[in-house]
C-alpha cells in the first residue's frame, strides 16, 4: 500500500467510517479490515472506540511495523485465502476492503465472499463502474471516491453564486 510520508495520523479522514455502524447489535461483532492506510486506520480507531473486535491485513511490512504497534495485524496479500483465514474471515461479521488498488479490492471482495457467504462486505472504490463490479462480486456496500468528491464539491460551492 503506497502512503505519503511516514505519518500515521488519521485526523480528518473518513473514507469508510460508516462501515462500523453496519455491524448488527446483539451479534458477536468481529471486523476484518484489508488495508491499513488512512481509511483502514480510521475504521480501526472507530471500532476500537466502540469496543468492537477487529483484525487488520496489510501487504506492506513497513506499514504494519510503523502503524501496527498493538494492533491485531496480519502481513500478507488479502486476496490469498490463507491470509484472510489467518485474519479471521470465517468469524467476521463485517469485512472492509480499504486498499487503494481497485483490482485488489475486486479480487479480495470475491475471495472474502467465497470464504464467508454471510459476511457484510464494504468495498472502497475510486470509480462508480468499479463500485458496480464490486457489488456483482459480492460487496454489500461500496464507498465510491468520485461520488464522495462530487458531493463535497457541491456542498462547498452551493450557494456561492446565488443572487440575493
Amino acid at each position: 500500500m503506497a502512503e505519503e510520508g511516514n505519518q500515521c495520523d488519521t485526523s480528518g479522514s473518513a473514507d469508510v467510517m460508516a462501515a462500523a455502524a453496519a455491524v448488527s447489535v446483539g451479534v458477536e461483532a468481529f471486523v476484518v479490515i484489508a488495508g491499513f492506510g488512512v481509511p483502514g486506520r480510521v475504521l480501526a480507531e472507530s471500532l476500537k472506540r466502540q469496543g468492537i473486535r477487529y483484525s487488520v491485513i496489510d501487504s506492506n511490512p513497513q506499514t504494519a511495523e510503523r502503524c501496527g504497534a498493538g494492533e491485531p495485524i496480519v502481513t500478507g496479500d488479502a486476496r490469498r485465502p490463507e491470509v484472510l483465514k489467518a485474519a479471521g474471515i470465517d468469524k467476521a461479521t463485517l469485512f472492509a476492503a480499504t486498499v487503494p488498488d481497485e483490482n485488489v479490492v475486486l479480487q479480495t471482495v470475491e475471495e472474502a465472499r467465497r470464504l464467508n457467504p454471510s459476511v457484510r462486505i464494504v468495498a472502497r472504490c475510486h470509480y462508480t463502474s468499479t463500485g458496480m463490479r464490486a457489488r456483482q462480486r459480492g460487496a454489500s456496500d461500496v464507498v465510491v471516491s468520485e461520488q464522495e468528491v462530487a458531493k463535497e464539491l457541491n456542498r462547498l460551492v452551493s450557494g456561492l453564486f446565488e443572487k440575493p
